[in-house]
């Protein structure tokens, strides 16, 4: 285990630790890392909230708290054959921007990686190796720590949920002296805004957009000259406000994304003394 410890100026931290453990056929490593600070002052000690429009009871919350997990393992079953799993987690429940009008209630992203791979000395189906992978990032900003949400029918005036996501793998294979692979992708991503003046009724940003691509290369070598091939496939759709508001639902308490219901971290932000 290896731990360790940072620390600076307006109440920054940064705990962290790493385990790891390994033998000639597997390993294991995992890991946290915690980092948080207060608002930090000027030259003439003020705060650097008090020039924006945070709520007086916002005003010595914490500028970010974030967590930060990771794992990854390693096992080879045989000579030659090896496997890989590596994940992180990243989970940011307080951010403040207070050179925008809204800040980070919620910012957490995921990112997950498998692999395999086999290599075989001196034959001709030499090597072949296989990838898959998911990353995902749900942002959520409101103005809820701002004189602006008072008096609005929910805990803040306008809000906006961003979504991104990506799935996707590849194969490659190395036959004699050839190289083939193929690899596929998947990518959504959208952005709503919600506004009391509006009555909150959604806007939409950006379209919320779903994207399918793949691709397989062909590799051939002769003498000292290399070419390779090329052969895309796409497909893209775009789901339409129509359909979004039939699908997608936001309150104060909950709020519901394409890929299941979400629900608002209880964990306050912890609030720090002037």
């Amino acid at each position: 285990m290896s731990p360790s410890f940072s620390a600076g100026s307006w109440g920054y931290v940064n705990p962290s630790a790493v385990v790891s453990w390994g033998n000639s056929r597997a390993s294991v490593l995992g890991g946290y890392s915690y980092r948080a600070a207060d608002p930090y002052r000027d030259g003439s000690g003020a705060l650097f909230t008090t020039y924006a429009n945070y709520r007086p009871d916002a005003m010595n919350t914490q500028s970010f708290d974030i967590d930060t997990g990771w794992g990854r393992a390693y096992f080879s079953p045989s000579a030659g054959h090896s496997v890989q799993a590596a994940y992180t987690r990243q989970q940011a429940d307080h951010v403040l921007y207070p050179y925008l009008l809204m800040d980070g209630l919620a910012d957490d992203a995921d990112r997950l990686n498998v692999s395999y791979a086999a290599a075989r000395d001196g034959a001709r189906f030499k090597a072949i190796s296989a990838r898959a992978y998911y990353s995902a990032v749900e942002h959520w900003m409101t103005d809820a720590l701002r004189v602006s949400s008072a008096g609005a029918a929910r805990e803040y005036s306008m809000a906006t949920e961003a979504n991104t996501a990506t799935t996707g793998g590849n194969v490659e294979v190395v036959i004699g002296g050839a190289t083939a692979g193929v690899e596929a992708f998947r990518r959504e991503w959208d952005a709503t805004t919600a506004l009391a003046g509006s009555k909150y009724a959604p806007q939409y940003s950006i379209p919320s957009w779903r994207r399918t691509t793949s691709a397989s290369s062909r590799t051939t070598k002769a003498g000292s000259g290399t070419a390779r091939h090329w052969l895309p496939g796409d497909g893209s759709t775009i789901r339409t406000p129509r359909r979004m508001r039939q699908r997608r639902t936001r309150t104060s308490t909950s709020r519901t994304t394409g890929r299941g219901p979400w629900r608002p971290r209880t964990r306050e932000p912890r609030a720090r003394s002037a």
